[in-house]
């Protein structure tokens, strides 16, 4: 079980819109291993899911302006205690992320899960 802690935990998913398929099963699989440790998910409008624990749902996303909510969700998230994890990250993340922040963010704050990256010499560029 893990160790309760004082912060919540943010996870967000913009493309979670039902309880089928591989981001339900991952994020089903974090809850019920964090117990009673407060968790928001964050995921698209009309998703309809709900999870074990202490696990609020935020129906937040619409699917043709996610990345912008993403960019004011991120920027929100980031100014608040908790932490932020990214279940389903990919490089535009990681550029939402930086134009979110302020300053530097914070050694464990934002956590990305990359499930699928495909390296090129102009996205090399793009993240350096």
């Amino acid at each position: 079980m893990i160790r309760a802690m004082a912060t919540p935990l943010h996870i967000v998913e913009p493309t979670l819109a039902d309880s089928t398929g591989h981001c339900f099963s991952f994020l089903d699989s974090l809850c019920r291993v964090a117990g009673d440790y407060p968790i928001t998910v964050w995921c698209a409008r009309g998703s309809g899911v709900s999870f074990h624990g202490n696990v609020a749902v935020q129906e937040f996303f619409y699917r043709r302006i996610r990345r912008l909510q993403a960019w004011w969700l991120y920027r929100g998230l980031l100014q608040q205690p908790g932490r932020l994890f990214v279940s389903t990250a990919g490089r535009f993340d990681l550029i939402l992320l930086d134009l979110a922040s302020r300053h530097a963010i914070a050694p464990g704050k934002a956590f990305l899960y990359v499930h699928w990256f495909r390296t090129s010499p102009a996205k090399e560029r793009q993240l350096a």
